[in-house]
């Protein structure tokens, strides 16, 4: 007695053939697999390079701004060089004009520090100027830090800590940056960016303290 096949089964097993057969799809779900991946890859290239190259333009930056203020001051023949609020304020303006295509003012915060040695022969963060809108507490030193006591080895890492010494000033310069990503999705080197510079200062200058004659130019406080 010979079985009757039943033909809507066999139309299904046919169709389950086919489809294992068919393989017209593969690529374009294997392409959708790897595509997150992708992203990521070539995302997060384009981001490192973007980082590299921004923490380079703030250490440019700090460079400029180290130098500037080593060799500006009223100069004498018969005096020792005095160094003036207008001049810090022009070494700050130039800071902002050389990181204006960064927003540097607004996303920024410049620190440059006088480090002198003190009485006792330590480390004396004597005054700090400041500009741009960045919330920033300095890391390397704070204004005033070191007046007495040997305490204070100088600014900057332990791996690259600089020293002044008795007769010169070093012009120390901190840049923190807010730094937002140009790929959101790497995620990976969000947040603030911090870069430093120094200099000794190039000419034999008045380190009593900074002069104002008038007119008397404004202070530019880190407070």
């Amino acid at each position: 007695m010979s079985k009757t096949r039943d033909p809507h089964r066999s139309g299904v097993i046919s169709s389950l053939g086919k489809l294992a057969r068919d393989r017209g799809g593969a690529a374009m779900v294997e392409f959708a697999l790897v595509m997150p991946l992708l992203i990521i890859t070539i995302g997060g290239g384009i981001e490192a390079a973007n980082y590299t190259i921004m923490r380079r333009r703030l250490s440019d930056i700090a460079a400029t701004v180290a130098d500037n203020a080593s060799r500006v001051g009223e100069r004498s023949e018969l005096a020792e060089t005095q160094l003036r609020e207008v001049d810090i304020n022009d070494v700050l303006k130039g800071a902002k004009l050389q990181g204006r295509a960064i927003d540097l003012s607004a996303k920024g915060r410049v620190i440059l520090s006088s480090l002198e040695t003190n009485a006792d022969g330590g480390q004396w963060v004597r005054w700090q100027r400041c500009t741009g809108a960045l919330s920033h507490t300095p890391i390397y030193g704070k204004q005033g830090e070191g007046s007495s006591g040997t305490t204070v080895k100088g600014m900057g890492p332990a791996t690259a800590r600089v020293q002044s010494t008795a007769s010169t000033a070093v012009m120390f310069v901190e840049i923190a940056y807010e730094y937002n990503p140009i790929v959101p999705v790497t995620g990976m080197l969000d947040g603030k960016i911090v870069e430093y510079s120094s200099y000794a200062v190039r000419d034999k200058r008045d380190l009593s303290k900074i002069y104002n004659p008038n007119p008397a130019a404004p202070v530019s406080n880190c407070s």
